[in-house]
């Protein structure tokens, strides 16, 4: 079962810290093996949850990243030119989707 999606790293510039690079980030065996055992836990948790609790469900939720946060995301996609559109996780998403260098 891979559940990953291909994952990307940016190398940027030492004095600017622009991006002047992408690549995919290689994925070694040992990332593969901490997943499965992720993965092994939480099957284990839910479970173990369904036989005490057979009525109730586990919701997991996070709290929105701040603006602020986003901030040196939308620097270094302003510097090449890319609008991201922040105000939802949805338009976040299709923004990102959209991205595309305009050179």
């Amino acid at each position: 079962l891979t559940l990953a999606s291909p994952e990307v790293r940016f190398k940027l510039d030492a004095d600017s810290q622009h991006p002047t690079d992408v690549c995919m980030y290689a994925l070694k065996e040992a990332n593969a093996l901490v997943e499965e055992w992720m993965l092994l836990a939480n099957i284990t948790v839910a479970k173990k949850t369904l036989r005490h609790f057979p009525t109730l469900g586990v919701l997991r939720r996070h709290c929105p990243p701040s603006r602020e946060m986003f901030a040196p995301l939308l620097a270094a996609a302003g510097a090449v030119g890319v609008q991201l559109d922040i105000s939802s996780s949805k338009t976040l998403a299709d923004s990102l989707d959209r991205a595309e260098r305009p050179d």
